[in-house]
């Protein structure tokens, strides 16, 4: 299995492009669930606690046009729903930079888990996701979707070489499952390589599933879920109709505990969703052509924007530049994970495996396109050897 971050560059947007049309689902109605957009609900018997309109300023627009209105985060905002007291866990190939000013003067800001003991060549990766997530509201650049929540990082095995041995009892997600108040985990990596839908007979099936069970990671993860953690999972880019292995794991060992803890997030491109009268009408392009899909997993998936998100980039000290855009399932995940965060604000007493029912129920799943399909494209990595 590989371990590998889910981001897509634009100079790597070259290949060929095939339409993935709607044939399999037997239904648009039924494809639409598993593209919903993130729509917080956003009516309370407190009613507005300020105006939306207010919190839409540039730097609410610095992540991108219409990114956030897309999760109708300036109306949560309003109720004063800001991820103020909540810590979200953001594990990756490396630790966030939290030098950066965007991380600034929060106290719930911590590296709780360095598998390589600070050797990493590159930090822009965790740095831009965690930016996405709770990056601060200070008038400069951008902001995170929860702009007052902490982050609690952690990282995976970045360098063979350099992480700890794969049969050690720790792994990443260990200082999480003693922290009863971190319950949202954010996961913009995964098994690149393996896809459910690539095996031919059950001979695969079954060597598929012994190497998993004496996978480090695999086990990481099912403690997570067994420890009711919401495990927010970038489904990857590969343009596959399904999502690699991470979120098919219920269906390997039979065990639902993965599909109640593990959302899958597609990512879709917002300039190409219009909302007209609480129907969002969506162009073929509306789907990033990059994105795995979720083919097996449609009713806990949802999509979220990760085409040219703008977000913290970690080489600012030598390059001058605070913020970057990058393209990916990578950038999706967290914008979920944010708002999950302004779910746990708001519902301090619900779960992990809770938040992530209100995310699927409120999601807006009432979406038009007129042109019968999406395109997307199917690109398989070859590493070699």
């Amino acid at each position: 299995m590989i371990y590998f971050s889910y981001q897509f560059l634009q100079t790597q947007y070259n290949k060929t492009i095939e339409i993935g049309d709607l044939l399999y689902m037997n239904s648009m109605k039924k494809y639409a669930t598993m593209m919903t957009l993130l729509s917080l609900l956003y009516s309370t018997p407190y009613g507005m606690a300020a105006d939306a309109d207010s919190f839409r300023t540039e730097e609410y627009k610095g992540m991108g046009d219409n990114v956030l209105d897309l999760v109708h985060a300036a109306d949560a905002y309003a109720q004063g729903y800001t991820g103020k007291g909540v810590t979200v866990g953001v594990t990756d190939i490396g630790i966030v930079d939290f030098t950066h000013p965007e991380f600034a003067g929060k106290d719930n800001n911590t590296i709780v888990y360095d598998d390589l003991h600070g050797k990493y060549d590159d930090l822009s990766h965790p740095t831009h996701v965690a930016g996405i997530v709770a990056a601060n509201k200070d008038g400069a650049g951008m902001h995170g979707v929860a702009f007052d929540a902490g982050i609690a990082s952690s990282s995976g095995e970045g360098n063979p070489e350099e992480a700890l041995p794969l049969d050690s009892a720790v792994t990443f997600y260990d200082p999480y499952l003693t922290n009863p108040d971190i319950k949202i985990i954010n996961n913009s990596w995964g098994f690149v390589t393996s896809y459910l839908s690539a095996l031919l007979n059950e001979d695969e099936f079954e060597y598929l599933k012994a190497d998993a069970e004496n996978n480090r990671d695999v086990n990481a993860i099912m403690k997570a879920v067994h420890s009711d953690k919401l495990l927010v999972f970038a489904a990857g880019n590969g343009g596959h109709l399904n999502s690699s292995l991470e979120h098919d794991l219920d269906v390997l060992f039979n065990d639902k505990a993965f599909n109640d803890h593990i959302l899958t997030v597609t990512a879709a491109k917002a300039n190409s969703f219009r909302e007209k009268d609480g129907v969002l009408e969506a162009a073929g392009d509306a789907i990033a052509a990059f994105s795995d899909l979720a083919m097996y997993n449609e009713d806990t998936a949802v999509s979220a924007p990760g085409w040219a998100i703008n977000s913290t980039y970690a080489d600012f000290a030598e390059s001058g530049k605070y913020y970057e855009s990058f393209y990916g399932t990578s950038q999706a995940a967290p914008i979920v994970s944010g708002v999950g965060a302004l779910v746990q604000q708001a519902f301090p007493y619900l779960s992990g495996k809770q938040i992530g029912d209100v995310l699927l129920s409120t999601a807006n799943k009432n979406i038009t396109n007129d042109t019968g399909y999406f395109i997307t494209e199917q690109q398989d990595y070859d590493y070699g050897g």
